[in-house]
């Protein structure tokens, strides 16, 4: 019987940001992870002070403790990190000391790719991911040229089989969405393995009061714009098509601006007066967006969920996507959205101006996406996936998340606070 937290790595990647999805996953199953486990996570750094580099002929890598937004982490020098392979291979002796404690491992990212020390070193382990290694880099390797563009084609092929092997030896893997499953059934090939199909939990701590009074023609787009899979083309030849129709539509661009590069084609675009690129912006703040928004666009090549459209729909909010995968998941087109074919900015711009012309038919969306939102994404629905992997790749856990989870008149459940999710 376990009568104490039992430790638990949590195996990731870490941003130099407080926000995008794989911040978001993280902090979502570390506050899962504290309420029965006492977690560390565990990541790579290419911190030119813990790792190898050619600059200074520092030719090895060490570790360091560290706190990051509230969990304590324990930070693994890299060595080469131009060799995308040889990451964890090269460190693998680092890994095996740094988890040497622990009998219980979360692996949570974007790609597979977090849980290659585990496969190195025979742990059993459940990963919760979104994309697979070829979708997550399509859009950013076109922008690679000369040596990067030669070193990341000779990589592709042990990345992959990397994957494959991450994917196999995985006890339990949970996806985001229906589209996250059939990628990596697509990277398994020939190999059979149950995927479950998890979701991401809405925050219970802050529930639109009631559907918003539609009227103003305020859209936002919330992503991280500095990715070329946002696609910020499509998102401002559309919205130039809005306002061509509807000189009082106003676009908030909120997350990180693209770079000026990017932004060429589009000077001295009239419509440029009526988009606001608002930055990166707290919980808070996002929220208020969320409030007075009456249309959300998408215009992504790829997501592995989108979990800000996933948060719009719950603030009744109508969204049209592309047809960039995650979206399907909560996005039906005549439903609460609209979903379109990448690039197709003439049909998102028409789908948006029948939105912001009738007030009836966006009320009706908005009521539905609000409703389809928390019926099927509920946090006690996502957690309880969690703790059947968990019990699933170790039986034990199941005493443990019963006793807990015991009704108890001195005990009050830790509420999960989730941070700006911006993507």
């Amino acid at each position: 019987m376990i009568k104490s937290k039992p430790k638990i790595a949590i195996l990731s990647i870490r941003n130099s940001y407080g926000f995008g999805g794989v911040f978001a996953t993280l902090k979502v199953v570390h506050d899962f992870c504290q309420q029965y486990f006492d977690p560390t996570v565990f990541y790579l750094s290419y911190d030119p002070e813990i790792s190898a580099h050619m600059r200074g002929f520092q030719y090895q890598s060490t570790n360091r403790s560290a706190t990051f937004f509230g969990m304590n982490c324990i930070e693994i020098g890299a060595r080469w990190a131009f060799w995308e392979p040889g990451h964890y291979t090269f460190t693998m002796s680092q890994w095996r000391e740094a988890l040497k404690d622990y009998d219980y491992f979360f692996v949570v990212s974007a790609t597979p790719i977090a849980g290659h020390p585990l496969t190195q070193l025979d742990k059993k382990f459940v990963i919760w991911i979104s994309t697979s290694y070829d979708q997550d880099r399509t859009e950013r390797v076109k922008q690679l040229h000369g040596l990067r563009w030669l070193i990341n084609k000779c990589a592709e092929p042990a990345m992959r089989l990397i994957e494959r092997q991450i994917l196999n030896k995985a006890t339990h893997v949970l996806a985001l969405s229906s589209y996250s499953r059939n990628e990596f059934l697509k990277s398994l090939q020939r190999h059979k393995k149950e995927i479950s199909i998890c979701g991401y939990p809405l925050d219970p701590t802050h529930t639109p009061a009631a559907i918003k009074n539609f009227g103003e023609n305020t859209i936002i787009a919330v992503g991280r714009f500095s990715d070329p899979r946002k696609n910020i083309t499509m998102l401002l030849t559309a919205f130039k098509k809005i306002h061509a129709a509807l000189p009082n539509a106003h676009l908030y661009i909120i997350g990180q601006k693209p770079d000026d590069a990017t932004l060429i084609p589009f000077h001295g675009m009239e419509e440029l007066n009526a988009v606001s690129f608002v930055g990166q912006v707290s919980p808070h703040d996002l929220r208020r967006f969320y409030n007075d928004a009456s249309l959300m666009l998408v215009t992504s090549y790829q997501e592995g969920f989108g979990i800000a459209a996933l948060e719009g729909a719950f603030y009744g909010i109508p969204i049209i996507s592309t047809d960039c995968g995650g979206p399907r998941d909560f996005v039906i087109s005549g439903y609460n959205g609209y979903i379109v074919a990448i690039n197709d900015a003439a049909t998102m711009a028409r789908h948006a101006i029948t939105l912001l012309t009738n007030t009836k038919l966006a009320t009706e969306f908005a009521h539905n996406g609000h409703h389809l939102a928390e019926a099927l994404f509920k946090q006690s629905k996502i957690f309880s996936h969690f703790k059947h992997a968990l019990s699933d790749a170790y039986p034990e856990l199941t005493e443990l998340f019963q006793a807990h989870d015991a009704p108890s008149s001195h005990t009050k459940q830790p509420e999960y606070r989730q941070e700006n999710t911006v993507l």
